[in-house]
């Protein structure tokens, strides 16, 4: 498991669990802006969801699915975020096209922000590996 795996998940989870909080305490959708205990369990149960990933997936390590644990993070993270919803939360009233939306949403949110981590991971690791090699290293004589 590597360094850039665990700052993914712990991205992709506060991503979901910040936006979530500020959800569950609008006034206007609950009638205070208190937390339930579902919606309390339901906040470190989606972090959680999304820093299982990378665990689970260093597991796996050496196969070939293992190389894109920062890909694979928000998708297996938000399917278990959707679940710790669905029975958390108490919303027993989805059907499986509301479950696949939340789903979907929640991958789609958290995506993007896997992938700017990633690759600004990968992007400033590049420039380190150039700045430390030797000067004479980079002449073409």
């Amino acid at each position: 498991m590597k360094r850039v795996d665990i700052e993914v998940a712990v991205v992709a989870g506060l991503a979901v669990a910040l936006p979530l909080y500020k959800i569950f305490t609008l006034p206007e959708i609950c009638d205070s802006p208190k937390l339930t205990l579902g919606e309390a369990a339901a906040l470190p149960a989606a972090l959680a969801a999304y820093l299982s990933v990378p665990l689970l997936f260093g597991l796996l390590r050496g196969q070939r699915g293992a190389r894109f644990v920062w890909l694979w993070t928000p998708v297996m993270g938000s399917i278990l975020t959707a679940v710790a919803l669905y029975f958390l939360v108490v919303l027993k009233d989805w059907s499986p096209a509301q479950f696949a939306m939340v789903w979907l949403a929640l991958c789609v949110w958290t995506l993007p922000f896997a992938a700017v981590v990633h690759y600004s991971g990968m992007i400033v690791r590049g420039i380190r590996r150039r700045r430390e090699r030797p000067h004479g290293a980079n002449s073409h004589c």
